[in-house]
C-alpha cells in the first residue's frame, strides 16, 4: 500500500495559497475535498487529495486556455 499522509488545515492552506474563510466556502460549494473527521475535534485531508485537485486545478486553468489572460500566451499542453 502506498504511504498515505494526513495533512491539517494549515499546511492544506499554505499549499493551496487560500484563507481558512476561503477554504470553508470551497468546502460548502464542493469546490475543495472535504476533510476527513479524525476525532472529535480534528480534521484532516489525505495527501493524495490535495495532491491530486491541485492537479486537476492546473489541467483545468491549461485546457480553458485561462493562463493567457496572466501570462500573457498559453501552453499547448497541461504540464505531465
Amino acid at each position: 500500500m502506498k504511504d498515505m499522509k494526513i495533512l491539517r488545515r494549515a499546511e492544506v492552506m499554505e499549499r493551496i495559497g487560500v484563507s481558512n474563510i476561503t477554504l470553508w466556502r470551497w468546502i460548502q460549494a464542493k469546490k475543495f475535498p472535504a476533510p476527513l473527521e479524525l476525532g472529535a475535534n480534528t480534521i484532516g485531508w489525505l495527501e493524495s487529495d490535495i495532491d491530486d485537485w491541485i492537479t486537476s486545478r492546473v489541467r483545468r486553468i491549461y485546457e480553458k486556455g485561462i493562463r493567457k489572460k496572466w501570462s500573457g500566451q498559453a501552453r499547448t499542453k497541461p504540464p505531465q
